[in-house]
Parts: structure tokens; C-alpha cells; sequence
């Protein structure tokens, strides 16, 4: 995830299905992020990289086996505070995409790089 280039996003992020393009970009995403976010006691920096982290899921930028791992990473929580958050975020957000975001997974042409901290994922 952190060697992505702008253009490597826009191009991904054509190529998405509408829905999850749509998902994206809903102001309602973001709510729902900050929401869970709020929850968790996350700051508004670890809010930024949630909804960083989200991004790069939705766009399979990032594996779904790779999301938990993610986010004990970048936000520096424990793992069983990073399983509390990606479940509300699984119920939140991704319950609603799941069918589309599998099929983007398994067409993804960019493998997941080594999680660190993120520079150029998509967030909207």
C-alpha cells in the first residue's frame, strides 16, 4: 500500500464497480468511519488512517485477510481492539458491498504491499 501512486488509485478507482465507486464516495462512508471511529476513542489522526485503511479495502489495494493486521499497524491498537473495529466497520459499510468487493479482490492486478504507514491510499 505505500508505494501507490496517484495515478495507480484514479485507475483503480475507474475501474471499480459503481457501487462500490458509489460507496466511496458517499459522505455516509465517512459518517459510518467516524462513527465507529468515535467508539473505538480513535483521534482524529487515527480517524484519517481508518478511513485511509477502508479505502484501500474497498479498492483491493488491500486483502481482507490484511485488514485486522492493518489496523493494529497503522493505528497502533492491540489485536482484539483492531477485531472490534474492523467487525463494526464489516457491519457498517462493508456488510452492504461484500458480493462487489470480493469480485474486485480477486480481479486486483496490484498485489498488497507490506502494511506500514500509508501514503497515497484512496479515500474517495
Amino acid at each position: 500500500m505505500d508505494d501507490l501512486t496517484q495515478q495507480q488509485t484514479q485507475a483503480r478507482f475507474r475501474t471499480l464497480h459503481p457501487t462500490l465507486r458509489n460507496t466511496l464516495s458517499d459522505p455516509d462512508t465517512y459518517e459510518k468511519i467516524d462513527m465507529v471511529a468515535k467508539r473505538n476513542e480513535l483521534n482524529r489522526v487515527e480517524t484519517g488512517l481508518l478511513a485511509q485503511i477502508t479505502g484501500a479495502l474497498m479498492t483491493g489495494f488491500l486483502k481482507p485477510n490484511e485488514f485486522v493486521a492493518t489496523v493494529m499497524d497503522y493505528l497502533t491498537v492491540p489485536r482484539d481492539k483492531a477485531i472490534l473495529i474492523t467487525q463494526e466497520l464489516n457491519r457498517e459499510i462493508f456488510n452492504d458491498v461484500k458480493d462487489f468487493l470480493m469480485k474486485e479482490v480477486r480481479t486486483a492486478e496490484t498485489p498488497s504491499a507490506k502494511p506500514g504507514k500509508p501514503q497515497n491510499i484512496p479515500t474517495a
